[in-house]
C-alpha cells in the first residue's frame, strides 16, 4: 500500500483529491488543510507521498518543506508533489523534496504516474505488530506487559525515523508521551526486561534476538534498539541508515 497525504487549504480541492485517489485501492489518503496540520500528519504516518498546495495561512509551503528536510533521512528523499495556480510563478522548484509541480487546474489521473513513480522509490515497507512479536517473545518479553508495549512504541518511532537512534532520550521521550509515563520510567522499563537477553547472549539460536546480540558484553537500550532496528529495517527491505 502506497501512503498518499494531500495538503491543501482549499476544502474543495482537497476533497476532490482525496475522494478520486481513494478510489484507488493501491493508496491509503489521509489529509490536512494547514500548515501545522501538514506537519503533524506527516510525521504521523510517515507518507511515502505528499501532495501540498502553495499556499497555507499559518505556514509557507517552503518552510513546511524546509522542516521537513531538517531530518537527515528526509533532506533527499524527492516524494512531494507541488500543486500551485496556473498564473503562479513557483519558487520552490529549487527544494530539493519538489520531485512534480502540477499547475491548476490540472487532470487527477495526471497524478497517478507521478505517485507510482515516487512510491516505487521511496515506499518503506510497513512494520507489522508481528515482525517485533518474533523477535521480542522468545527472549521473555511478555506481549501483555508495560515493558513490551514501550520497547514495540520505541522500536517503531525508530524503524520509520532512524535519524532519532543518534538521540536515545528522544526515542523515550516520545514513547513516554504516547504512554503518560515519563521517559525514565520507559527507560528503566526496557532495561530491566532485557535481563534474559543479557544471559542467554552466549547461546547462538538463529533467528532471535539472542542470535543478533551473540556474544554481546554491555546490551543497553540504546544498544537493543540500534541493533533491532537495523535487523527489522533489513528484512523487510526497507534499507540500512
Amino acid at each position: 500500500m502506497v501512503k498518499v497525504l494531500v495538503a491543501d487549504s482549499n476544502l474543495v480541492d482537497n476533497s476532490e483529491i482525496c475522494q478520486f485517489l481513494t478510489n484507488d485501492k493501491r493508496f491509503i489518503v489521509k489529509t490536512a488543510t494547514s500548515g501545522s496540520e501538514t506537519l503533524e500528519m506527516y510525521w504521523k504516518i510517515r507518507p511515502n507521498v505528499l501532495i501540498i498546495n502553495s499556499h497555507f495561512e499559518d505556514l509557507s509551503t517552503r518552510d513546511i518543506l524546509e522542516r521537513m528536510s531538517a531530518v537527515k533521512s528526509e533532506r533527499d528523499k524527492c516524494n512531494v508533489i507541488l500543486t500551485i495556480n496556473k498564473n503562479e510563478k513557483s519558487r520552490l522548484r529549487d527544494v530539493t523534496k519538489v520531485a512534480y509541480v502540477f499547475y491548476k487546474p490540472f487532470l487527477y489521473e495526471d497524478l497517478i504516474p507521478a505517485i507510482e513513480i515516487i512510491s516505487q522509490k521511496y515506499n518503506i515497507p510497513d512494520l507489522l505488530c508481528i515482525d517485533i512479536e518474533s523477535l521480542l517473545q522468545p527472549v521473555e518479553f511478555n506481549s501483555y506487559g508495560t515493558a513490551y508495549r514501550y520497547a514495540q512504541t520505541a522500536i517503531e518511532y525508530c524503524y520509520y525515523r532512524p535519524e532519532e537512534l543518534r538521540r536515545l532520550e528522544n526515542v523515550l521521550r516520545y514513547t513516554a508521551y504516547v504512554h503518560n509515563t515519563t521517559w525514565t520510567q520507559v527507560r528503566d522499563k526496557i532495561n530491566t526486561a532485557l535481563d534474559p537477553l543479557r544471559r542467554a547472549n552466549s547461546i547462538s539460536e538463529k533467528g532471535t534476538l539472542v542470535d543478533l546480540f551473540y556474544f554481546s558484553d554491555n546490551i543497553t537500550v540504546k544498544h537493543f534498539l540500534d541493533i533491532t532496528v537495523s535487523h527489522l529495517r533489513k528484512k523487510k527491505g526497507a534499507g540500512i541508515f
